[in-house]
């Protein structure tokens, strides 16, 4: 395969996940996650249902797979290798998605979350469950602030994300 050709199938591949990222959000901003069908992210994106599962297993793989790149920085922090300039960045992203997060920050879509940024955390050399518990930390962080459980300000969570390490 050419450059050519391998650059104009990874653009395909990008643009079909990213269809399927777009119908997913906009499916969770509009129902219970449990109610979600991959036949809904599957018209949604405008694709064939054999295209999605050359991509995906089902819909809790899109989830993950979707928050990764946002979790890397969670789990960095996690450790004790915090880029503050990134976890700055998630910080942010999470308060402009705030409805979204709101809508997966719970039940069911809150522990496949609780479970992949566990799985990030212990990846970089931690024990599962003390990996686990720093992933309960920091997403708890987050929801408290998202869903105003607390009066916290945006500075006061990005600062939150690193207390587990600090009281070790």
């Amino acid at each position: 395969m050419s450059d050519s050709e391998r650059d104009s199938a990874d653009r395909r591949v990008r643009r079909t996940e990213q269809a399927i990222f777009s119908a997913f959000r906009d499916l969770v901003l509009s129902r219970p996650y449990d109610d979600i069908r991959v036949a809904d992210i599957v018209e949604g994106a405008g694709i064939g249902r054999s295209t999605f599962y050359e991509h995906y297993r089902n819909k809790d793989e899109v989830l993950t797979h979707s928050i990764t790149w946002l979790f890397e920085a969670l789990a960095d922090a996690a450790v004790g290798a915090p880029d503050h300039q990134r976890l700055t960045f998630v910080v942010e992203h999470f308060d402009a998605q705030r409805h979204l997060a709101r809508a997966l920050f719970r039940d069911r879509p809150l522990r496949l979350l609780t479970d992949r940024l566990s799985q990030l955390i212990e990846a970089r050399s931690r024990e599962p469950l003390e990996a686990r518990a720093l992933a309960a930390a920091q997403l708890e962080v987050l929801c408290t602030w998202l869903c105003a459980r607390l009066a916290v300000t945006r500075e006061q969570a990005l600062e939150a994300l690193t207390l587990p390490l600090r009281h070790r």
